[in-house]
């Protein structure tokens, strides 16, 4: 299955209203989620939009099984935050996963 030589953890959003009604995503870090992880892939790209350039990190990370895991949940490595856009069990044998997500940039919940 690889070296596991990273640590990631699995956080879920729960919605909070501030005091003026504006409602943000609380992130904590789920039961047992602080997992071992191989970093399989890392890719970056550049878009073009509204007369700026924007950075794309995706990473794919390997972990083993764990159920429950869904794009809603995000990945926080490095102290960095991903939004999960990809979850596959390669065939379907309930052994390991395999987590795309992309980088969030300037901070957003």
């Amino acid at each position: 299955m690889g070296h596991m030589r990273e640590s990631i953890q699995i956080q879920v959003g729960t919605p909070t209203t501030a005091t003026d009604g504006e409602v943000t995503n609380t992130w904590a870090t789920i039961t047992n989620g602080t997992l071992r992880a191989e970093k399989i892939e890392e890719r970056g790209s550049e878009s073009w939009d509204a007369m700026q350039i924007f950075g794309t990190e995706t990473r794919v990370f390997r972990v083993r099984y764990k159920s429950g895991i869904t794009r809603k949940h995000r990945v926080l490595w490095n102290s960095v935050q991903h939004d999960i856009v990809e979850i596959v069990d390669p065939g379907n044998r309930h052994r390991e996963l395999l987590i795309r997500c992309v980088e969030r940039k300037g901070g957003a919940v």
